[in-house]
């Protein structure tokens, strides 16, 4: 039997001498201590383990350490094959950039070399009014992470804060429209009109704007 036991461990004895949990085999008592019950098993690769009977109920332990190693080696040999695919793939993204190739806005002109394929470094010029030069890494140019020379970034600023203003210019219109109406409301209360009669017809002259509006847009 090499599994792990299948036994619950309320129904396992007290001693555990001659039971199998995954790849070891208890073959004799430790003694006890505070935290419980010690054993020693023999693994199927040969090594011994000691440790508490607790451990091996609850199946946190099923070899000598054996299993581990070789999962972590199983999972090594598969990152070292990830990382050899993707650089495999970046250096076949660099080799394919070309003198005036386009990359967004940047134009590349000359390859100023580097270490491996992903230090190199290509000497580009940009399509902004100031026709920048600038310097890329080609993984960079090659998966499009770098489109300009900065000036995109800065579009995006820029139309940003022309949106940002328009909307505070709307927000300052409509906040002074609103104190205007309401200055002239309590102004008519201050001068003795009843303050229900007031709210009231604000109220109505709200609701038909509202009503008019989604007329508006429903055409």
């Amino acid at each position: 039997m090499t599994g792990l036991i299948t036994l619950p461990a309320a129904s396992l004895p007290s001693n555990l001498v001659g039971h199998v949990f995954g790849r070891l085999t208890v073959t004799e008592q430790l003694g006890r201590t505070s935290r419980g019950q010690r054993y020693r098993a023999r693994c199927l690769c040969g090594s011994v383990w000691e440790g508490y009977g607790y451990k091996l109920k609850e199946g946190s332990v099923a070899s000598c350490g054996c299993l581990r190693r070789e999962r972590c080696a199983a999972l090594g040999r598969s990152r070292a094959k990830l990382e050899d695919t993707e650089e495999a793939r970046d250096v076949a993204a660099v080799d394919s950039i070309r003198e005036g190739d386009e990359f967004g806005r940047l134009t590349a002109e000359r390859c100023l070399g580097g270490k491996s394929p992903s230090t190199t470094v290509w000497l580009c010029r940009c399509k902004c009014p100031d026709h920048n030069l600038v310097d890329v890494l080609a993984p960079n140019l090659a998966y499009h992470t770098t489109r300009s020379c900065g000036c995109l970034a800065l579009d995006r600023l820029r139309r940003r804060a022309v949106r940002a203003a328009y909307q505070f210019e709307h927000a300052i219109a409509a906040f002074n429209e609103r104190s205007t109406k309401r200055h002239a409301r309590l102004q008519a209360v201050l001068d003795g009109a009843p303050y229900e009669r007031v709210q009231m017809r604000f109220l109505r002259e709200k609701r038909r704007r509202k009503l008019r509006d989604v007329q508006e847009e429903n055409g």
